[in-house]
């Protein structure tokens, strides 16, 4: 079982914000808040800001480990690595089609995101994946 670590200020793998996170089972350390959690068992950051998308952002991560724990799909995102998206709306529009659209894994748990513990955001993110480019 992952660990599940909240924080009020969430960082992705590359340093940048996020809304949450999932940590693959390994030797290491993560430092989250100044804090280090052992990733032995996988790690899910689940950010505080928007206490209604808190559901929300753990199924999405307990997706992944679902994932990963079951070899039914490798991991095939390239990671959330825009830094203008934190700022500007065009730009995270633009970057949310991308990322859920190039990668099966992510484009899965948006949708059982979506069925398991529905939020606005996730509904948005989904309707941008499905316009036309």
């Amino acid at each position: 079982m992952p660990l599940v670590v909240f924080s009020p200020q969430p960082a992705n793998t590359s340093g940048l914000p996020c809304s949450g996170a999932y940590y693959r089972p390994g030797r290491y350390e993560v430092a989250i808040d100044g804090q280090f959690h052992d990733g032995r068992f996988g790690i899910l950051l689940v950010g505080t800001a928007w206490p209604d998308e808190i559901p929300s952002i753990i199924a999405h991560e307990w997706r992944h480990h679902w994932q990963l724990s079951t070899g039914r799909m490798p991991y095939d995102g390239v990671g959330w690595n825009d830094p203008l998206a934190a700022t500007d709306w065009d730009a995270w529009e633009a970057a949310t089609r991308r990322y859920f659209r190039g990668s099966r894994c992510e484009l899965d748990a948006l949708a059982f995101e979506l069925q398991v513990a529905p939020s606005d955001v996730a509904d948005l993110r989904m309707s941008l994946v499905r316009q036309r480019a």
